[in-house]
């Protein structure tokens, strides 16, 4: 699954330096883009069902294909997303909070519901505040890490 050494990095936003041919005009050089870290190949069952995020033959950056903290990185222009109101600090940020998101969605707690979030990661802390947002209850954050923890109060997570 993963083969060392490897360059990590999947939650990424950059600046554009160099274009192909075919890329569309939207992303122009200096255009700064969140890129999308998974691959899939369009050709196994997940993907034929409408599925690509559970693609077979998926290489995510940083885990199985070097990652953002490589020198330089190309990617597909189907793997960028551009924002006209999101800073790259921002940008880097909507992976981890998007899966937090849909792990609370998908964990189909009732309002009302205490949900115990195990760990204060940024995916962590993600689910603890789209809890609620979701209309799903509180959720308190444990972490055996004393300076996780500690974090996760001062955010109020």
């Amino acid at each position: 699954m993963v083969s060392y050494p490897r360059v990590p990095g999947h939650e990424l936003a950059g600046v554009i330096d160099a274009v192909g041919p075919e890329v569309p005009g939207e992303f122009a050089l200096g255009t700064a883009v969140l890129v999308v870290p998974y691959t899939n190949c369009g050709e196994c069952s997940a993907c034929r069902k409408g599925r690509p995020n559970a693609c077979r033959n998926n290489q995510t950056l940083g885990v199985q294909r070097d990652g953002g903290l490589a020198e330089e990185i190309v990617v597909p222009a189907s793997k960028l997303l551009t924002s006209r109101r999101l800073s790259l600090r921002e940008m880097v940020l909507v992976e981890p909070l998007s899966v937090g998101w849909h792990a609370a969605r998908r964990g189909r707690a009732a309002a009302g519901e205490t949900v115990v979030v195990f760990g204060c990661g940024m995916v962590d802390w993600a689910r603890s505040l789209a809890l609620p947002r979701q209309g799903r209850g509180s959720s308190p954050s444990m972490s055996l890490k004393r300076s996780s923890a500690s974090g996760a109060r001062r955010a109020q997570a």
